[in-house]
C-alpha cells in the first residue's frame, strides 16, 4: 500500500519497541505519512519517529495486569480519535462505515 502526507498512520506499542510496529511507521514515515504513537511515556525509537504521541500509562507488575490497562487506554484513544473523524468527515465517513459493514457481513458469513 502506498501512503501519501493526506495519510495518517497509528502505531501502538507500549514499549515503544516493538520491531514490526517500528518497521511500519518507519516505512509510512518515508511516505510522507504523519504517524501517531500510543506509547508508555519516555524515550522509545517509536516516539523518535511519530509526529504526535499519546502517552498510555499503566504500572508494571509480576502478573502483567498492565498489558489490561495499556490495551485498555490505547482503545479508548483510537474510539475517539475514530469519533472525531466520523464527525468531521459525516456523510463520507458514514458512507465509508456502511462499505466496511457490508465488507464484514461478506467475510462473517
Amino acid at each position: 500500500m502506498q501512503l501519501s502526507s493526506q495519510d495518517v498512520q497509528i502505531a501502538i506499542s507500549f514499549s515503544g519497541e516493538r520491531k514490526e510496529i517500528l518497521v511500519a511507521a518507519e516505512a509510512a514515515k518515508e511516505q510522507g505519512a504523519k504517524v501517531i504513537a500510543l506509547s508508555a511515556p519516555g524515550r522509545s525509537r517509536l516516539r523518535d519517529i511519530a509526529d504526535i504521541t499519546f502517552d498510555t500509562i499503566a504500572n508494571e507488575t509480576e502478573h502483567r495486569s498492565s498489558s489490561i490497562a495499556s490495551r485498555t487506554a490505547q482503545n479508548v484513544i483510537t474510539d475517539l480519535l475514530f469519533i472525531i473523524l466520523v464527525q468531521q468527515r459525516d456523510e463520507s465517513a458514514r458512507q465509508l462505515i456502511s462499505d466496511i459493514s457490508t465488507d464484514i457481513k461478506q467475510i462473517l458469513t
